[in-house]
Formats: C-alpha cells, sequence, structure tokens
C-alpha cells in the first residue's frame, strides 16, 4: 500500500538515481530547500548538471550511494535499477 507523506528534509541527505524528466523535478524541489541532494545517473542532462546538486555521480547506481542516506528515490526508467534502490534502501533502514 502507497501512503503519501511529507517530510522534513532540511539538511538531511537525500538521494536521487536517475536523470530523467522525474529526475529534475525531484532535484529541483529538493534544492529548493538546501537540501543535501546527492544524483547518481549513468548519463546526466545539463539541466541537472545546471541545478548543482550536492554530489553528482556519472556512473551506475552502487549499494554504498544510499548509505546513511535519509531517502533515497528511484526515479530512472529502468525498472531493475529501481527495484535494486529500493531493496538497497530497505537494507539500511
Amino acid at each position: 500500500m502507497l501512503y503519501p507523506i511529507s517530510f522534513n528534509l532540511k539538511g538531511k541527505k537525500a538521494v536521487v538515481v536517475g536523470a530523467g524528466h522525474v529526475a529534475l523535478r525531484k532535484c529541483k524541489s529538493l534544492l529548493e530547500d538546501e537540501d543535501q541532494s546527492h544524483l547518481v545517473a549513468t548519463e546526466i542532462t545539463d539541466k541537472i548538471k545546471g541545478l548543482s546538486p550536492t554530489q553528482l555521480n556519472e556512473r551506475d547506481f552502487q549499494a554504498r550511494d544510499v548509505k546513511n542516506a535519509f531517502i533515497g528515490i528511484a526515479a530512472g526508467n529502468k525498472k531493475e535499477v529501481n527495484e535494486q534502490v529500493d531493496k538497497e534502501c530497505q537494507n539500511e533502514n
């Protein structure tokens, strides 16, 4: 079951995995509040680079990317990667 909730992410590490339209939207909203946003994607667009996330990793997702993250956001278009992000976030919990 999915249930919409709100979190105060100010000053907390948020990891976005993916670089498409969804990832761009998530990064924009995270950076509006000066969060510690980290982005991981195999290809990072100039639009996302222009947002200046705290950390950019232009490579495949790795389990260590969500270590000590308050939230991990699977925002890619590859189902298997999104599932891996979900699994690793649950393992960190």
